[in-house]
């Protein structure tokens, strides 16, 4: 999950480049001039790897709590790796009790 809403949502690009770099040096391809167009899959560990991505405000918790459901109960991902400001990985681990089966990664 990115910050692509509210005050930071200029960094939106910059925070998906990370995100999608080990991709990129596994083989995956950009689908477009900018990071936010997305990526192609990679081989990660002998198993193929997606990068889904979850728009988020930073400190707005309720954006946080249904981009990660959306994640989760939608997109069927694996793993939630997000969270930009102070408070939002205890958003994270109150979501994250509902869906023990997935890990979440707080990033801040």
């Amino acid at each position: 999950m990115v910050d692509c809403l509210g005050v930071f949502r200029n960094l939106e690009d910059a925070s998906l480049a990370g995100a999608q770099l080990p991709l990129r040096q596994r083989g995956a391809r950009p689908l477009g001039a900018r990071p936010s167009d997305g990526v192609t899959s990679a081989r990660v560990g002998g198993g193929r790897v997606e990068l889904v991505r979850g728009c988020t405000e930073g400190g707005e918790f309720t954006t946080i709590i249904e981009e990660a459901r959306r994640l989760v109960e939608l997109e069927e991902v694996d793993a939630v790796v997000g969270g930009t400001w102070p408070g939002d990985g205890v958003v994270m681990r109150d979501v994250a009790r509902r869906y023990p089966g997935v890990p979440f990664v707080p990033v801040l």
